[in-house]
């Protein structure tokens, strides 16, 4: 596992909300599996959360399919239920390059988007809320031009955000951010990584989330 960390100390004042500095975990279009052990961090760790995607059905004690404000967002697909299945002791979302019955014809939110994709997410929300701690999961990231796999937290609001990955068109390149502050006056963190071949095999992302600083943890196979 190989480590990033952010250039600069993060304050708790940066997260902002009635409810503190709470997040939820939020997978979109990717293939998730259970997760090996944490980096060498010492024992101190709890396990607070764990799925190993076992059966043949997300556990809905855990999980709500979609995202945690509904199907769509600032892209062309819409989040359909029925494209995300267990099976094999993984979770599996699929992509597929059709308009949805249900979906809208387009969406207005960070640009105009014609709505003509279906795809899959699954979120916390409600369920599993966290705040500081160490956070992985094990994905094979999709394949094609327009998918976008991403693994990240988000509270009740937009900002703060946490990507612990973020990947576009099947590419070997992944991105890791952080934004905070309020809507109409937010700054954002950004670190790009390439090497790999990031959908041919599971790899191990992670997030080590303290008071002052976060540290991103990847797989470097």
């Amino acid at each position: 596992m190989k480590r990033i960390s952010s250039p600069y100390g993060l304050r708790p004042s940066e997260c902002r909300s009635a409810a503190g500095c709470l997040s939820g975990l939020m997978l979109a279009a990717g293939t998730a599996q259970a997760a090996p052990p944490a980096p060498a961090t010492g024992n101190h760790w709890v396990l607070t959360f764990e799925d190993t995607f076992q059966g043949t059905s997300l556990d809905s004690t855990k999980w709500s399919k979609g995202y945690s404000w509904g199907r769509t967002h600032n892209h062309k697909a819409y989040m359909a239920p029925e494209n995300v299945r267990v099976e094999n002791g993984r979770m599996i979302i699929t992509a597929e390059a059709k308009r949805h019955p249900l979906a809208p014809y387009s969406v207005n939110h960070d640009g105009y988007h014609v709505v003509d994709y279906t795809s899959g997410a699954i979120n916390t929300s409600g369920k599993f809320n966290f705040t500081h701690g160490y956070v992985e999961g094990r994905f094979k990231l999709a394949t094609g031009t327009g998918t976008s796999p991403a693994f990240w937290t988000l509270q009740g609001g937009w900002p703060p955000e946490i990507d612990i990955f973020e990947n576009l068109n099947g590419s070997n390149t992944f991105y890791t951010n952080y934004h905070w502050g309020t809507w109409n006056n937010h700054s954002s963190y950004f670190n790009t990584h390439t090497g790999g071949n990031l959908n041919s095999t599971f790899r191990t992302y992670g997030l080590d989330w303290k008071a002052g600083s976060m540290g991103w943890y990847y797989e470097n196979g």
